[in-house]
């Protein structure tokens, strides 16, 4: 899990002659925050002979899925600065000359939609910098693409990736409002991630969803620790371990009672860490370095359920 990434993401292009597909750095408060919840809910879903090529391979479609695709969704749609893109390039008042079908008269219906869809053809070639022409073109491919690599996994995940669309759509909608959802955020690159993780190798269990959105829960905590140090926040990265450890305890595994243990244990060192570094606004510092302890807590918890 890292550092808050800045308003507007650096995208990487892979340029062909027909289409240019851009991949947006989740930016996530983890490193790999949404692959690493991903191979949790595998682990949680008892996964088994993780060395086979197969369940490599499928473990690889989820991770692909989770933390690149619906990671770069939601960046072209939240992280861009739409707005301000289209006031600085606006659109030409006249599209590029071309051949003009019957019934595509200027000023006729059809002449006006001809016109203005030409007049974005122009906009997107001659005005818009290359490397935001590529992120606007993604867009209407990156759903398609999701939901058909999600069926290859099972109609479960494609219900996933679904719903991780949506998400990130309505996180844009109130994003255009001025507000900002932690929530919305961390279900999505937690919460559905290992979600998918799970249901990838096996049938969903109430103990997984619940571990899911527990660590969703500490999540959120940690995005408002990246932005801001405000109480709430340390409120609900603690709350959400703390669920997560009470959930562990409940399960009847030879093994609860040392992987209790190991969470507690993993506990100490992010309350004695708060008398150093959540001062004088060095509480970015406090979430790099507490961090390790709650994603090595993950995959114990997922174990046991």
């Amino acid at each position: 899990m890292a550092e808050a990434s800045p308003k507007t993401a650096s995208p990487s292009q892979a340029v062909g002659r027909a289409l240019t597909f851009v991949l947006l750095p989740s930016g996530t408060s983890i490193p790999l925050g949404p692959a690493w919840s991903a191979f949790c809910g595998a682990l949680a879903a008892d996964l088994t002979g993780l060395w086979q090529a197969e369940t490599m391979l499928r473990l690889a479609l989820v991770i692909l899925i989770a933390e690149v695709l619906w990671s770069t969704w939601r960046a072209l749609l939240v992280d861009m600065n739409w707005k301000e893109y289209i006031s600085d390039h606006p659109l030409p008042l006249q599209g590029s000359s071309g051949y003009a079908p019957p019934y595509t008269a200027p000023g006729s219906p059809l002449g006006e939609l001809l016109n203005g869809w030409r007049r974005f053809v122009r906009w997107t070639r001659e005005t818009l910098p290359i490397e935001r022409r590529g992120t606007l073109l993604t867009l209407p491919v990156l759903p398609p693409l999701i939901l058909l690599l999600s069926l290859l996994a099972g109609p479960e995940l494609a219900l996933l990736s679904l719903s991780a669309l949506a998400l990130s759509s309505l996180e844009w909608r109130l994003t255009q409002r001025g507000i900002k959802s932690y929530a919305l955020r961390s279900v999505l690159e937690i919460g559905l991630s290992w979600l998918a993780g799970h249901i990838a190798f096996a049938p969903l269990t109430s103990s997984s969803f619940i571990l899911a959105c527990c660590y969703s829960l500490a999540y959120q905590g940690a995005i408002g620790l990246s932005q801001d140090l405000r109480a709430w926040s340390l409120a609900l990265l603690f709350a959400g371990q703390a669920a997560a450890l009470f959930i562990v305890v409940q399960q009847r595994h030879p093994f609860t009672t040392p992987a209790a243990s190991i969470i507690s244990l993993l506990l100490v060192p992010q309350l004695l860490l708060l008398s150093h570094f959540c001062g004088h606004q060095r509480h970015v510092q406090y979430l790099r370095r507490s961090l390790p302890f709650l994603m090595v807590a993950m995959p114990v918890a997922a174990w046991m359920v």
